[in-house]
C-alpha cells in the first residue's frame, strides 16, 4: 500500500551577479516533490545572505520568489536585504516577507527568484536565498 511521507527541507536559490540585476527568473529551482512553502504569521520560513548590501537610496535589494509554471508570486509583502542592516563589511541578511495564502507548488514547478528593486548606488553583490518548505513523497 502506498504511504505519502511529509518532509521539511530547503530550496536553495543563488544569485552570483556583482552587481546584482533587476530582472525576474535571476536563479531557477525545479520542486522535486509537491509542497509549500512554510511559514505562519511570524512570516515565512524565508532566509538569505548577501555578500554586499550595496550604497544610495531606495535603501533595500528586494526579492519575490515566483512559480512560473502556475503563474504566482508568493510573497505579498516582499523580503529584501535592507542597506542599514549591513554590518561593516556590507554583508546582510534577508528580512521581511509576508507569504500569500496559497504558498503550495507541485512536483516539476519551476520556482524562480525575481529581484525587483536595488539600492540606487547598484553595486549590491552575491546572495544567497534559502526558502524553507515542506514536501509530499509518495513511497510503495
Amino acid at each position: 500500500m502506498p504511504v505519502k511521507l511529509y518532509y521539511v527541507a530547503d530550496l536553495e536559490f543563488a544569485l552570483d551577479e556583482d552587481p546584482i540585476t533587476t530582472g525576474d527568473g535571476k536563479s531557477l529551482v525545479e520542486c522535486p516533490f509537491d509542497g509549500e512553502i512554510l511559514g505562519a504569521r511570524n512570516g515565512p520560513l524565508a532566509t538569505g545572505h548577501i555578500e554586499d548590501v550595496g550604497t544610495g537610496t531606495g535603501t533595500y535589494t528586494e526579492i519575490q520568489i515566483r512559480n512560473t509554471d502556475a503563474g504566482r508570486d508568493y510573497f505579498t509583502t516582499k523580503p529584501r536585504f535592507n542597506v542599514d542592516d549591513g554590518d561593516v563589511n556590507g554583508r546582510a541578511v534577508l528580512s521581511g516577507g509576508v507569504l500569500r495564502v496559497e504558498p503550495t507548488f507541485k512536483q516539476g514547478n519551476l520556482l524562480a527568484l525575481d529581484v525587483d528593486s536595488l539600492p540606487s548606488g547598484n553595486d549590491s553583490a552575491r546572495a544567497t536565498v534559502w526558502l524553507t518548505c515542506g514536501f509530499w513523497r509518495q513511497v510503495d
